[in-house]
């Protein structure tokens, strides 16, 4: 199923401090360690408040993949902070970002997706977004007011019930797992962004993105190789016009959609980005008589 161009409702990047992907099940401070069949955990890190994912050491130098709204900035990967090399970041296209910092990290060069998973696929997403309560909200909803009216106790009218989480305090960068359940096409202010998308489900272990995830991993296993398919980049809630809306503030719910920008679209983009050689290499390389030089456009959003 493919989503047509909107606006997402509600930013993964946002204001409201604290930070952790949501997981169902469990008391919350679950996934917090790399798993065994780890697919890239020491390559997420924390930045500007949100998320970023290092993706390797190139030619043209080390490179972190974010989402456009989060921006550059220094990252710490594993507790350590790496700079960011001023006038690097590009705006690949849309919500999709990347930028240089100055340091090697010597961590694994990630494999890009370069053929989005199907509808299906296994996925883990990894992210410094908000924590979660420790214990699953039932609410009652009246579907015939407008908004909605939601209350976590019965009152005559209520038409049936969702569940979910509110949103905790403190960060931890965690994982969860879900699997793909379409492509969508959005714009969250920073152009539109062809993306994959995964459902919030009932199920133990399955995840959902919240504020602070932005920029964050969606790792994809191909045959026997995890792949980086998707930076973590909105999330969409009932809170707009539906068939439920009016979705209480600070909450994670069944239901809502977590939004990835699907890297497989932007190969072609990021190859040529993460191919350019540092300044004095390409003074080198100019002199042997190679050519081939791709100039991008920089912007920064905040």
């Amino acid at each position: 199923m493919k989503k047509s161009v909107f606006t997402i409702l509600f930013f993964l990047f946002c204001t409201v401090g604290a930070r952790a992907v949501i997981v169902y099940g469990g008391d919350g401070t679950q996934n917090t360690t790399a798993l065994t069949d780890d697919p890239g955990w020491a390559n997420v890190g924390l930045l500007n408040g949100a998320t970023g994912v290092y993706i390797g050491s190139y030619a043209s130098g080390y490179w972190v993949l974010t989402a456009t709204h989060v921006g550059s900035g220094n990252i710490t990967l594993g507790g350590t902070t790496y700079n960011v090399v001023a006038g690097s970041g590009v705006q690949v296209s849309g919500d999709l970002y990347a930028f240089r910092i100055d340091t090697d990290p010597l961590l694994p060069t990630l494999s890009l997706a370069s053929v989005r998973p199907t509808n299906g696929s296994a996925v883990v997403l990894i992210g410094d977004g908000l924590n979660r309560a420790s214990s699953l909200t039932t609410w009652y909803v009246d579907v015939d007011t407008n908004p909605n009216t939601w209350s976590t106790s019965f009152f005559a009218g209520a038409d049936g019930t969702v569940t979910g989480y509110r949103y905790g305090s403190g960060n931890t960068l965690r994982w969860g797992s879900n699997t793909i359940d379409g492509t969508a096409s959005y714009n969250i202010g920073t152009g539109v962004t062809s993306g994959l998308y995964v459902d919030f489900n009932a199920v133990t272990g399955e995840s959902q993105g919240a504020p602070g995830d932005s920029g964050g991993a969606l790792f994809y296993k191909n045959s026997s190789t995890w792949e980086l398919a998707g930076i973590l980049s909105a999330i969409g809630t009932f809170s707009g016009p539906s068939t439920l809306n009016g979705q209480p503030s600070g909450t994670a719910v069944v239901g809502n959609v977590t939004y990835a920008i699907d890297l497989s679209n932007y190969s072609g983009a990021l190859s040529a980005i993460i191919a350019i050689p540092e300044p004095s290499t390409w003074a080198v390389t100019l002199g042997a008589g190679a050519l081939g030089l791709a100039v991008w456009r920089r912007r920064r959003t905040d």
